[in-house]
């Protein structure tokens, strides 16, 4: 885990004991939360896990004028867009100009206890951990689908029936856990490109890249079964197209982890400037967890999915087995990049591909 969530970690709220929900989420009717799906961890003392509790509370408010203000700054008028772009553009535009709610103290209850899981800052998000017993993790773990999670709900206040719940995926200390890139891993984003970007992004249904939903379900189904982790430097604003595209697409069910910006529409485009180091210390953050674990890594050649990636076999050579990355245009499967970056790696741990691999890798 990182400093931050460590730091987190350490003004865990107590858990309050079954029963007692005197203590109520400040959430009014106008008022929505998201809870995004996170990962367990097991703790230094072998005993407890930490489960990562993060959510952003917002009003539905949103402003159509200022989406397709924003779009005609892009050059993009309104008169240009087909019906079926501007729907897709207010769906996925709204997620930056909801009003998020600060100073929103949240409970939940979890495994049966209730438990504070955090106060909103200014964009609406809250974070805490909240730990478990081994035995306590045992008893409230339920399998959905093929994902093993501990769930959990916001505890609302007296007379509103709304439920706001989410999850916390569980996976074991040893196993195979796949970390993927989204853009241009899975889905056709063009980042390097900024009109295709923006059309790929707003305007347009998601597009995954040919072959790699069916590639990833072949992986899923070995036995033992992987883990999946999806791993962006997308905004959390962006989560819900981005969950909705990896179920559509009929990619495996894993754990999210994209990238908490406080960012506009005004400046959204800025939530693709990844800063070099951003995805290595987040999967390293995931490895450290989990010195048991082994990993394959996919990624493309658009960024720096492969100098980061190389960092992390280093940084990990027992559990790094396997580098896969996508070559893009500028960056052939020949490139000599690829062979400068993986020089001191064996051959047979890494591959550079066109097209979505049609057979297992080993």
């Amino acid at each position: 885990m990182n400093n931050a969530l460590l730091a987190i970690a350490s003004v865990v709220a107590g858990l309050l004991g079954a029963g007692t929900e005197e203590a109520r989420s400040q959430i009014k009717s106008d008022e929505e939360i998201i809870f995004f799906p996170t990962l367990a961890v097991p703790a230094a003392d072998g005993d407890t896990w930490e489960l990562p509790i993060h959510g952003w509370i917002f009003e539905r408010e949103w402003e159509n004028k200022l989406v397709l203000r924003w779009a005609a700054q892009q050059g993009v008028g309104e008169d240009a867009l087909t019906p079926e772009q501007a729907r897709t553009l207010q769906e996925r535009a709204r997620w930056f100009v909801l009003d998020s709610e600060r100073s929103k103290d949240i409970q939940v209850r979890i495994a049966g206890k209730v438990a504070a899981v955090g106060t909103s800052e200014e964009d609406g998000h809250f974070q805490s951990v909240v730990q478990l017993t081994a035995e306590e993790l045992a008893q409230a773990v339920q399998t959905r689908g093929a994902l093993r999670v501990v769930p959990f709900r916001a505890i609302m206040r007296e007379g509103d029936e709304r439920e706001f719940s989410g999850q916390v995926v569980i996976v074991q200390p040893a196993g195979l856990s796949i970390v993927s890139d989204i853009d241009d891993t899975i889905k056709i984003t063009e980042v390097h490109d900024r009109d295709k970007l923006i059309e790929n992004t707003f305007f347009e249904p998601m597009e995954a890249v040919p072959g790699m939903a069916a590639f990833y379900r072949a992986l899923a189904a070995r036995s033992p079964h992987p883990d999946f982790h999806y791993v962006s430097a997308s905004p959390w604003q962006l989560y819900q197209p981005l969950q909705k595209f990896l179920d559509d697409s009929g990619f495996p069910a894993g754990s999210v982890h994209l990238r908490r910006l406080g960012i506009s529409l005004a400046n959204a485009l800025d939530g693709f400037v990844v800063p070099d180091d951003y995805k290595e210390q987040r999967i390293a953050e995931i490895i450290g967890a989990f010195p048991e674990r082994q990993f394959m890594l996919i990624g493309d050649a658009s960024e720096r999915d492969p100098e980061a990636y190389a960092a992390l076999a280093k940084r990990f050579p027992r559990q790094v087995v396997k580098i896969m990355i996508r070559a893009t245009p500028g960056n052939p499967p020949d490139s000599p990049r690829f062979e400068e970056v993986f020089a001191n790696l064996p051959n047979e741990r890494w591959q550079v591909y066109a097209e979505a691999p049609n057979a297992l890798v080993e």
